[in-house]
């Protein structure tokens, strides 16, 4: 993890960002299923971000067929009743900003990502949260390296 948001404010509109993509997906009854730090790219100078990725896409709550192993980062916790739901969708973005949350962080950017591993938010209410609580500004999360670099617009 070489970058660091260059301030919390960053941070929160990342976090953002990717809520309303994920709300807009949800909103249409579809999951994204992947969304982790190598699927969301930095437009530009804007401190805005982007999900990609999109051939994974998937309708939410179908049942996933037998031989169907999950993607990259999946665990035992993803799957609600062996499907994938948008609470899982909001528990794999949780798992990303776990990976990069400073053990020393403010304690309101932990509660909010162990409210998103646990799935008690979904997109709709994790965007309220960072678009409405002060002290969410506080994040801090550091970034891949890979996140930084402009995506070509």
């Amino acid at each position: 993890m070489d970058g660091l948001f260059g301030c919390s404010q960053d941070a929160q509109n990342c976090a953002r960002d990717v809520c309303e993509a994920l709300l807009m997906l949800h909103r249409n009854s579809l999951v994204h299923r992947d969304p982790r730090w190598d699927n969301i790219v930095q437009l530009g100078q804007l401190h805005r971000v982007m999900l990609i990725d999109l051939e994974k896409l998937a309708e939410a709550d179908a049942a996933l067929p037998e031989e169907f192993e999950g993607f990259t980062d999946w665990d035992e916790l993803t799957l609600d009743e062996g499907k994938y739901t948008t609470r899982s969708d909001m528990r794999q973005f949780g798992k990303a900003l776990q990976s990069v949350l400073p053990m020393g962080d403010s304690q309101e950017a932990h509660s909010f990502v162990a409210h998103l591993l646990v799935k008690e938010l979904s997109a709709e209410a994790a965007l309220q949260h960072c678009s409405n609580d002060k002290e969410t500004q506080r994040l801090g999360i550091l970034l891949p390296g890979d996140l930084h670099a402009e995506a070509v617009v």
